[in-house]
């Protein structure tokens, strides 16, 4: 069985909600980017204490170390993909050379902790 992993939340803020909402968009928009922004930060933490333990996978592969069942593996790697290039534009970890993924067969992207 996959293990289960204890989360830590990063200081470093992946974006701001004004960031994330544009200065033309509606306030509605800001207000959005207000509400899900702890939720991203949280994500981010999420995916960056995993790269941080399982340093140089793929994102499947990393998805597989955090899903508690076979049905979130594919949400997992979803997160990672959308998460861990934020955490490399703020430093916190690096995308690696490709190579042959050991779960999908395909070349994939690896990601390094800093």
């Amino acid at each position: 069985m996959i293990e289960q992993l204890d989360f830590l939340q990063t200081s470093a803020p992946l974006a701001t909600p004004r960031q994330r909402a544009h200065r033309r968009d509606a306030s509605t928009s800001l207000k959005a980017a207000t509400k899900f922004h702890a939720k991203i930060e949280s994500q981010g933490g999420q995916v960056l204490q995993l790269i941080q333990r399982y340093s140089g996978r793929t994102a499947y592969e990393l998805a597989l170390k955090a899903a508690v069942t076979e049905a979130k593996i594919e949400w997992w790697r979803s997160l990672i993909c959308k998460r861990a290039p934020e955490l490399a534009t703020k430093g916190l970890v690096r995308r690696g050379a490709a190579r042959v993924c050991e779960f999908k067969g395909t070349e994939q992207a690896t990601w390094w902790s800093v």
